[in-house]
This record gives structure tokens, sequence and C-alpha cells, in this order.
């Protein structure tokens, strides 16, 4: 029997695509809907599993970096290098603060930020996924 190892990086089908494509450097929690499938991280999401390395292809799956550095796409604010890094909305790396979602609450981090990038530019994020609690 082959050895069924960790990867890097592995292809999954993501939630919506292709009829609504998911663009590469994306941050991605398992979907609660598709067993599975990814979907794009929404705000303050946690179970986040990794980040797109590509856009979905025709048929819906996207590469997704799992463990190790991988560039991600800067939301609104800036990011400087050592911060956890969380989701927006779409998706996007933001700075993981206590008042991204409020003291005491369980909030997804992906990672932390290895670079200062400003907003809605590229930033490179070692990838440590895990669920805290905001201070």
């Amino acid at each position: 029997m082959a050895n069924q190892g960790y990867h890097e990086i592995d292809s999954f089908p993501v939630d919506g695509a292709p009829a609504t494509p998911v663009a590469a450097n994306t941050i991605v929690t398992m979907s609660g809907t598709n067993a599975g499938n990814v979907a794009v991280a929404g705000a303050g999401a946690t179970g986040i599993i990794g980040v797109t390395i590509e856009a979905t292809d025709t048929n819906g799956y996207a590469a997704v970096r799992l463990i190790g550095t991988v560039r991600v796409q800067v939301g609104a604010s800036n990011i400087t290098a050592g911060q956890d890094i969380g989701s927006d909305a779409s998706g996007h790396a933001i700075p993981l603060t206590p008042s991204v979602a409020g003291a005491g609450t369980l909030k997804g981090r992906a990672g932390i930020a290895r670079g200062s990038a400003l907003a809605n530019n590229l930033v490179d994020v070692l990838l440590m996924p895990q669920d805290l609690f905001a201070a």
C-alpha cells in the first residue's frame, strides 16, 4: 500500500467555483457545507487550513499550500513583520488583533508575517494555522 503522507500543497474543490472563481493568494478554510471542499475564509474565520497558490481552474479546483511560507494578498490594513495574520471577509491578510473579533472571542490565525507590506499588496506569511482566543 502506498504511503499517503502529508503534502505541502494539495488540490481541493472550492465552494462556488468555477462559477465564482477564487484568486491565488487567498486564505481558505475547510468548507462547512461540502465535505472535502475549501471555502474562502471570512472575517475572523476559524479553521484556516492554508492559502491558494493559483486561481481556481475550469473544474473548480485550486492548489492550496498547507505548510511553509506563502504569499498572501493583503487586505485594507498594512501588515508589519512579525504580526499574527488573520482573514478579512475576502480571504485577504489582515493583522490579527483583539479588536478584529473582540476580547474573549475565538478567531483563526493563518500564520505570522515574515515581512511588512502595504494594503492591497502581497506579504510572505509563515503558515501556522491555529484558532486563538483574543486577549
